[in-house]
Formats: structure tokens, sequence, C-alpha cells
């Protein structure tokens, strides 16, 4: 909310019908809180995705084969986090993997973070806490006022004021849940749990704070809610940022009774999820509730980049903007490496698409429509996008415009694999054989110059702007992308759909 020019307003954002809710079933003392990795995370504790990242590179630095990492590489791509691990725990041994877990995992020296601050200052008319983090970074927000427990008792849905921790704690490595093999042993499998998660699922109010609705532990979270929710399942609520908020995602959610409250997060703090908690509780306790964030804050936090694009970002050095965006755009490209390797290989998953001649030629004709519409969008974000990104000659650039440009182009990118994807997978009448090898040739040529482009891009940073070989002053880096598809293949398309069309008189 934005005061303008009063002299005074009151900054109050959080006007959302679930926040009174969630204020009654405080009040009533029937409200648990499920905190996930990103309560951790605001202490500078690795994510899930980064935590596999690191595995990764202990791994490799230690030897493991190359060929177990790709597959784990491929588990990461489509965010099986959980098969990753397992994959990783069996290629590295068990005591090698628990060893640089725990390292990764120790929050002994770090602060505090704000959002873990505000879950304690409702400890007062909280039922519970539950949560899949196996640090010690609650404990430490409540200062050893709850009792912990790393299994569910036959009485805990009863109890009041309890710390429960379902994937363990970090010290215990026995009561660990990180692979697929502790899952089914653990929570999903324990009878005391499930009876307990019922009983809390169907008698209190649950929200869900720290989670990112493409988190793989959250997925199993939700599958055992959907299980309990039957035709009119209980009201409970997630705080997530917008960015992670997607369709189907919150569809599924909402149809197991879980309704999103979404926060903008544009400077990565997630302060406004530490503002929500704190609007839990009754007016004249806020003020008291002190929740700063004691660690530097590094500015201009930018969403979704990675480590090495932070820092770039971070440390501005000459010609930063090209640098900034090379990583980003090696990011996306990155991001994408299981499809773009089932495009390789053939691998498309789901039944054919059986068409018949008139519905495949309709089919066809949307399909062409979207790659035209998909280049115009790439030669718009590349000619006009990038270079507004990356600024007039001799101003910086902007980072976060960078980060849009690049984002959009991976898009662009995804895009064209499942569109190329798509048309393997149709099956009609022989006649359209070449109207199909045609589009899958115009599909690969696409991809294969963005592939060129970003290593281009990458080459030049390596040669040109790393060490000491900055260019001199005045020298103009071409970044254009050339979108070369196969001579006359616009119109050649176009002859083949217009043929189709008169042969099965649509």
């Amino acid at each position: 909310m934005a005061c303008g020019s009063r002299a005074s307003c009151e900054t109050f954002r959080f006007v959302h019908p679930s926040l009174t809710e969630l204020q009654q079933a405080y009040a009533r003392g029937d409200l648990v809180i499920f905190a996930g990795a990103g309560i951790s995370a605001g202490a500078g504790l690795p994510s899930w995705a980064e935590l596999v990242k690191r595995l990764v590179a202990h791994a490799r630095a230690r030897g493991v084969a190359e060929h177990l990492l790709l597959e784990v590489d491929e588990l990461v791509a489509s965010l099986q986090f959980i098969d990753a691990l397992s994959a990783l725990k069996d290629a590295m041994g068990g005591p090698e993997f628990c060893s640089f877990i725990e390292r990764q995992l120790d929050d002994s020296a770090l602060p505090v973070p704000p959002a873990a601050k505000a879950i304690a200052a409702l400890s007062a008319n909280l039922r519970a806490v539950l949560t899949t983090n196996v640090d010690r970074i609650l404990e430490r927000a409540l200062a050893g006022q709850w009792p912990t427990f790393s299994k569910a008792t036959l009485d805990v849905a009863q109890r009041r004021g309890f710390l429960l921790k379902l994937h363990g704690t970090l010290h215990e490595r026995n009561t660990w849940v990180f692979t697929r093999a502790d899952y089914d042993r653990a929570m999903y499998a324990d009878p005391q749990m499930q009876t307990a998660f019922s009983a809390l699922f169907h008698g209190r109010t649950l929200l869900f704070v720290g989670y990112g609705l493409t988190d793989d532990d959250f997925d199993q979270l939700l599958a055992r809610v959907r299980a309990l929710s039957g035709d009119q399942p209980p009201r409970h609520f997630a705080i997530v940022p917008a960015s992670s908020v997607r369709a189907y995602k919150r569809k599924r959610l909402e149809s197991a009774g879980v309704s999103l409250i979404i926060y903008e997060n544009g400077d990565g703090s997630h302060r406004e999820l530490t503002e929500l908690l704190v609007a839990i509780l009754p007016p004249s306790e806020r003020g008291s509730v002190d929740v700063a964030d004691p660690r530097r804050v590094v500015r201009n936090r930018i969403p979704g980049a990675s480590e090495l694009a932070q820092r770039i970002a971070d440390e501005r050095s000459e010609n930063w903007e090209i640098k900034l965006f090379s990583q980003l755009l090696s990011d996306e490209l990155a991001a994408s490496s299981a499809e773009r390797r089932d495009l390789h290989f053939g691998v498309s998953f789901g039944p054919p698409d059986n068409l018949d001649p008139k519905a495949a030629i309709s089919w066809m004709s949307t399909q062409f429509a979207a790659s035209i519409r998909n280049i115009d969008i790439l030669k718009s974000l590349v000619n006009t996008g990038l270079a507004d990104a990356m600024g007039p000659p001799g101003q910086p650039g902007d980072a976060y415009k960078l980060v849009y440009v690049a984002n959009r182009i991976g898009q662009v990118y995804r895009e064209m694999i499942s569109w190329t994807l798509r048309w393997r997978r149709v099956q009609t009448d022989e006649a359209f054989r070449p109207t199909l090898q045609l589009a899958q040739l115009a599909g690969h040529r696409l991809i294969d110059r963005i592939e060129e482009w970003n290593q281009r891009i990458a080459t030049t940073v390596r040669e040109h702007f790393e060490g000491h070989n900055n260019l001199p002053p005045g020298t103009t880096i071409n970044l254009g992308l050339v979108v070369d598809l196969p001579e006359g293949w616009e119109e050649q398309m176009q002859a083949q759909m217009e043929h189709l069309r008169r042969r099965f008189r649509w």
C-alpha cells in the first residue's frame, strides 16, 4: 500500500479475508503452524535445490561417477529433490552423505531469521508448530520454552505448545527424512503419525509457511492433505510468495481445502511473510514483537537468481550487464536440460494424439500460429527488451530487466521444446508426414539457434570480460540473435497446409 504524499498513514497491506480467520483460530488456541525450508533459508541455510547442488559439487570433487551425477541433474531439473537426494546417498555412501548434510545445515553460527522470530512471538496461543526442517532454528527461536519431539506420541493431537519435527533433528541422523526410503518408513508409514496428522487436520486450523508450491516435500504433504480431505475438507491456509504460484498447483491446494494467502517478494527478503505472521497477533501485542534481522541485508536481491548471478549483480564490476545476462540465460537453459534431453532422445510422455485428418488440420493451424508468435516474442525480447535492459551507452543497465528478458527467452526455449515434442506425438493420415517433419525441423532449428546464441555470449564474456581481457572503451559487442528458420520454411508450411485442406476438403 503506497502512502503517496500524505504526512502519515498506516501501512497495513494485508487486508485479506483469510487473515481474519487466522486471527480467530489463533484466539481460540486452534492454530497450528506448519513450517518449511523457507523459514530456515531466511537464516542463510540452503534451500532444497541449493543443498542438492552443493552435494553434487562435493560428490564430483570426491570422484563420484559422472553418469550417476547426470541422473541427479535430470531429477533436479524436474524438481524431484527427494529422489535426487536418494540417488546422491547411494552414490556417495551413507556416512559421507550424512556428514556433509550435517555440516551444511548446522545453524549454530547463524542468526534466528525474522520469520522464525514471528512464529515464536505467536507461541503464547499457538496450538503447535510442525516442521519438516531438521535444523535447530525454531528451537532457538522458541528459546527452549516448548518441548520438541522427533516422533509423534499417542496424545500429540491433545497436547498444546510443542514443536514436532516430522523429518527429524540435525544431530540424530536416525531420525532424518531426506530420501525416498526415509519417507517410506517415516511420516506416512507410521500409524501414530497418521493418527496425529489426521486429528490435527480435522480438528485444528493449519497454516503452511516457508513452502514454495514447487517444493518436493510440500508435494508429499499435499498428497497427505488430499487423502484426508474428502468431499468437504476443513479450511486451512498457506502463505506463499507470488512467484511460486501456478494455476494447477493452486487448484490442487484449494481442492484439498488449503486457501492461498499470496504476498509479493520483489526484494527477496520475504519481509511481507513476517508482517503477515505478526498481523495474526492482537493489535495490542504487535508493537512489542522484535523481528529485526541482525544480518547485513544484501540490497537489491534479485528474485530467483542463482548464487553466481546474484554475486555478479552485487559486485557490479566493469561490463557486469553482459556478464549477468550471460549467467542468467545459461541458468535458464540449464533448468530445461531434462526436457532438452527428452527432445534429443525422442522421449515424449503421454499417449499419442490420434487425430482424424480434419482435426489434424485444425490442430496444425493452431500450432503453426503458435510458432510464429513465439518467434515474434523472441525477436521483441532480443531486439527491444535486451537493449533496454542493458541500458544506453555509458549508463548502467537494469538487473531486474535483465532477469525478465532472460526468463522470458528461457520460456520461449521451453515452449519450443514442448512444441516440437507435441508434433512427435501426432498420429494421423500418412499424407501429413511431410508437414510433421517440416514442423519438427523448424522447432529443432530455433532451439539450436538459442543454444548457439547463449554459447556465443558466454564465449564473448570469457574471452573479453574476464580477467584482464577487457575490450577498449567504445567497443561495440553485437548480441543479435539470428532467427533463421530453414529457408522458405514458412512458405513451405503454408503450401503443405493448403494442399492438405484441398485433399481432405477442410
